[in-house]
């Protein structure tokens, strides 16, 4: 840090003077002109093509800069870390005035030339120099990394230190080059031609803003030549991203142990080694690791050969990689067991875990096996690497990380205690291993040319993860599960003024980490859906399956998959013309039924959660107008299909029916609303058979409900009516959406004069549900999801059978674990709701110390997620105490949700709050503004607010520290939840409460 923030005050202090390059002919300058240590301009032409390295057939992002000019001056002083000799400041500030006197001149001349000739001047392109461009030059392309790194991170150790070779073609005669590097000491830099033969480097430098080390040389580097540029370095292993020091205690000796391990998706490969570190650029990677001998060396390929170098010391080799982009890289030195076993295609796989937990690691084995199988049969492509290894990671600030043959988890998302863990943790692991290693295909065979395209890798693993999961636990009802998992998620995120739009334009780092968010995987996600359902499943899956077989191993767009699918587009359907608008424009759309003589009569317009918002806001590209896929079925049992064009007013479907029901199985990313006739027809199906319904219909039926009535399009009194048949609902989808909407409208009623007879209404809603499935841990897979759900519902809102139950469960498993064992399925439940009703030290001196022992880490967020309910305001300050000074007990990825679970106990939530604001400029010198997780808190705390005080509180806090890094549209958020939520008071209380008064 220090090396970075010295070499930025250089640059911002005595070296800013500036050229403006002009030419009377054309603004086309070869190469770089010599640059010496005094202050000298230097000009570059950047002229793109195809050159290979955007997605084929495209010239790719950077086609906008074509002939473009850069110009500069260096000063000796200013802009290198490493110089023959240096020159005095006083020398500088004399030749930095000279030449702003000389330039002044020379711009008055050509000023007065411009005003006084109808020349090209006025269209000139004066831009800065390349360092402060956000995208590397396209002139230098990376081949091959030959890498050597040595962690020091025993004992104490933090450090590493680095070398490396790149090979880069250069395609354009100059003298600079540009890679990524951060937070590094660069101690060594050379430079050679690929014969050997050396070049002269006359300076180097940091550009921290965008994250620059540049690299000028004496010599012109000839169009076409192949150079080595040589770097040495060191490093910092502190922190929870980019290549970081992890460590845990093994059980099974009591001795504490560490390990290095990387996380560089998407812009930290650019902390471990200085690279190219954009996604388009693919190289292939040399890695060679020196570790200490006791413990093993682990990267993307195979051990090519492993030295030992002296009694304490060994150094691995690797295969080179297939190509690849930078965040793909992994490297791992540890002292992890193993499980392992082949693929059904006969290569090795195996799960890493620490020593006291590998007994955990067998399913995951088996998914592994299973879904690797599914995606080869299903993309007719094989598996491209000669291995494939999962490592659970005790300090893992992601989820997971598709390393491409190395993925990387937390341990909870890739370790499962059959013993102490529920069936939604077993879902959990299947979804999440089926999402990376979907991204073995998308992410790794084809990557994004930039990150504005996201969804390309995100909400494709999202979407073939739910198949695959679907195969490996065909008893969860996992592509059931996606509507409320991930489309209802979605829906409700796209339905604020907050949202944005897929496809958007990101450069700086913390936005970039901003957009792997709900839009990029769980919208990209349910709008492939759609297209499936469009296309038929058979046209796509052959439409994927082409895409993938011709740019393997590139780069790719979005518009270069819509030209793929086009050639499986029936009817002479235009895909590209159809999906633009769902990944241009923010958004999702509400279709409005009406019927008019007969003829049912279809309208669409911009669905708002906020009423009072304005739909024509933001400026969208095409006015928040969409290709509309129409499917419907009737009360005669029709169905039938049709289109809404963005350009209709109006379509018609025909209407010689008591109801219909569009938007079958829910597969269009829209919201359906009907006249009240018509609700009234579909909630007396509902109460007298519903099972005419599809589970996916009868969901989508009860959340559009509740959101068209959250959004003023709909009378509440509607929505409960529709709810009554719930009575009868057995099938977990349904209530699990439910469940979702009755906890969001209990927190609003919190602390009203009427919560009670809400209360009172959830519990009788759910008294059919809960007297079919008891309190036992029995059942199918989903009832024992469906019953702690269901029991946290009721019990949340008063029931005082269920919290008696509840709390003797609690008080028999405090007393005796063993002899009264509580079933990983209604753990959270019971733990939760006999902590609420236990204030006592007991049982919070009990609970704090069954976290501290518990051996799976999904049994440990049970508790601390329990913990974090109780109503004992002393008990609030220590927990809050407590998980942020024991970090060896709560670990750093584990605080802020630990934090977060307070904001779910309405009486804990204020001194929480009270307690960020006063730790804030700690917590953020301990997170940083580029922790994801950490950015997303506050927000997350703030967004339960409804009332004035709320929003004036967030604002405030926000005015107070406007730095969000990554966070920013988290912010956004939060502000128009609470806008949102205090509207929803005013509006509908009342109504809600003279229905209650009439029907209880």
């Amino acid at each position: 840090m220090y090396a970075l923030r010295r070499h930025e005050d250089r640059l911002h202090g005595d070296t800013e003077a500036r050229a403006i390059q002009l030419d009377d002919a054309e603004v086309n300058v070869d190469g770089y002109a010599k640059t010496s240590t005094s202050s000298t301009a230097f000009d570059v032409n950047v002229s793109v093509g195809n050159d290979g390295m955007g997605p084929a057939g495209e010239q790719g992002e950077d086609k906008r800069r074509s002939s473009v000019v850069y110009s500069a001056y260096v000063c000796g002083d200013g802009r290198r870390p490493i110089a023959p000799k240096q020159p005095s400041r006083k020398y500088c500030f004399t030749v930095a005035a000279i030449s702003c006197l000389i330039g002044a001149v020379i711009v008055g001349i050509v000023v007065g030339l411009v005003m006084n000739s109808p020349s090209k001047w006025s269209t000139l392109p004066l831009v800065d120099e390349p360092w402060h461009h956000p995208f590397l030059p396209p002139y230098a392309k990376p081949v091959l990394y030959d890498v050597w790194l040595y962690p020091d991170f025993y004992l104490n150790g933090k450090t590493f230190s680095g070398r490396e070779n790149i090979t880069i073609v250069v395609r354009q005669d100059t003298n600079l080059l540009l890679v990524h590097c951060k937070q590094m000491d660069i101690t060594d830099v050379r430079v050679s031609m690929s014969t050997g033969r050396p070049l002269q480097v006359n300076t180097h430098f940091l550009f921290p803003k965008n994250q620059y080390l540049v690299v000028q040389t004496k010599e012109t580097m000839p169009n076409a030549s192949t150079v080595i540029l040589h770097f040495e370095f060191l490093g910092s292993l502190a922190g929870i991203n980019g290549y970081y020091k992890s460590t845990y205690v093994n059980r099974l000796t009591g001795n504490e142990s560490w390990l290095t391990v990387t996380h560089f998706q998407p812009t930290e490969a650019r902390g471990a080694f200085p690279c190219f570190d954009e996604p388009k650029y693919k190289a292939n990677f040399s890695v060679t690791l020196k570790h200490w001998t006791n413990f093993t060396a682990h990267s993307n390929m195979p051990a090519k050969n492993s030295v030992k170098l002296d009694a304490d010391f060994s150094e691995t080799s690797f295969e080179p990689t297939v190509v690849m982009s930078t965040y793909l890289l992994c490297f791992i030195v540890c002292d992890f067991k193993n499980i392992s076993g082949s693929l059904k295609n006969g290569k090795p796989h195996a799960v890493w875990a620490r020593p006291d937990k590998i007994n955990q690691a067998h399913y995951a084995l088996e998914v592994s096996r299973t879904v690797v199988d599914y995606y080869e049969r299903e993309f007719d492509m094989a598996y491209q690497l000669p291995k494939l290894d999962h490592f659970a990671i005790p300090d893992y600030n992601a989820g997971a990380t598709e390393h491409w043959g190395i993925i990387t988890y937390r341990e909870t998302l890739l370790l499962y205690d059959s013993d102490n863990v529920g069936s939604r943790d077993k879902g959990n692991v299947a979804s999440v291993m089926s999402h990376e290693l979907a991204h073995n295909y998308f992410g790794n065979i084809i990557t994004n040319y930039w990150w504005n395209d996201i969804w390309l890798q995100e909400g494709f693993a999202e979407f073939y993860a739910y198949k695959a999961a679907d195969i490996v636990v065909p008893e969860l009802h996992m592509q059931e599960r996606f509507l409320v998992a991930v489309q209802q998620v979605a829906m409700r995120e796209d339905a604020g003024t907050h949202s944005r739009v897929v496809i958007s334009d990101v450069t700086d780092p913390h936005d970039i980490k901003g957009n792997f968010d709900i839009i990029s995987y769980k919208k990209g996600a349910s709008i492939l859906r759609m297209l499936e359902d469009i296309l038929g499943k058979d046209h796509f899956r052959n439409g994927v399956r082409k895409w993938l077989h011709t740019h393997a191993f590139s780069t790719v767009t979005s518009d270069g998959f819509w030209d793929v699918l086009q050639e499986e587009s029936p009817d002479g359907v235009d895909i590209g013309d159809v999906m633009r608008p769902w990944f241009e424009q923010m958004g999702l759309p509400v279709v409005d039924i009406a019927f008019v003589r007969s003829r049912v009569q279809v309208t669409q317009t911009r669905f708002l959660d906020n009423p009072d918002a304005d739909r024509s806001q933001p400026p969208a590209k095409y006015n928040y107008k969409w290709d509309l896929p129409l499917t419907y079925l009737t009360s005669s049992g029709s169905k039938g299909q049709t289109w809404l064009g963005r350009s209709d007013d109006t379509v018609t479907i025909p209407a010689d029916t008591k109801w219909l029901k569009v938007n079958r199985d829910q597969v269009g990313f829209y919201r359906v609303n009907y006249p009240a006739a018509i609700w009234r027809a579909l909630a007396e199906q509902l109460e007298n058979d519903h099972s005419v319904f599809s589970v996916m219909d009868r969901t989508g039926l009860l959340d559009d409900s509740f959101k068209l009535a959250a959004a003023g399009l709909l009378h509440y009194p509607t929505v409960l009516e529709l709810m009554s048949y719930l009575q009868t609902e057995r099938d977990y989808t349904p209530w699990r959406g439910v469940v979702t909407n009755l906890k969001h409208i209990s927190s609003l009623f919190h602390n009203t004069t009427d919560e009670q007879i809400w209360r009172s209404f959830v519990v009788r809603t759910t008294s059919g549900i809960m007297k079919h499935l008891g309190v036992n841990d029995t059942g199918s897979e989903l009832d024992k999801e469906l019953r702690s759900d269901v029991i946290t519902l009721a019990c949340d809102n008063g029931n005082v059978k269920c919290l008696d139950n509840v709390l003797d469960v609690f008080n028999r498993w405090l007393l005796d674990p063993v002899a009264s064992p509580v079933s990983s399925n209604l753990r959270l439940a019971v733990y939760s709701y006999g902590m609420r009703q236990r204030m006592d030290e007991l049982a919070f001196t009990a609970m704090w110390q069954r976290y501290q022992t518990a051996t799976s880490g999904q049994d440990k967020t049970v508790i601390i997620r329990a913990i974090a309910q109780t109503q004992n305001i002393s008990h609030v300050h220590r927990y809050l105490e407590m998980i942020k000074e024991e970090e060896r007990v709560v670990r750093r990825q584990d605080f802020c949700h630990a934090v977060a679970y307070l904001a779910f106990n309405p009486f804990a939530r204020p001194t929480a709050w009270e307690w960020m604001k006063g730790h804030y400029e700690e917590l953020v010198n301990r997170f940083g503004l580029g922790n994801y997780l950490f950015n997303r808190l506050v927000p997350y705390i703030l967004q339960k607010g409804s009332e004035k005080s709320d929003l004036i509180e967030a604002e405030d806090f926000f005015e107070r520290y406007p730095k969000a890094g990554s966070g920013k549209n988290k912010r956004k958020a939060a502000l128009a939840t609470i806008k949102r939520n205090i509207a929803w008071k005013k509006k509908h209380i009342k109504t809600i409460v003279t229905w209650l008064k009439l029907h209880l």
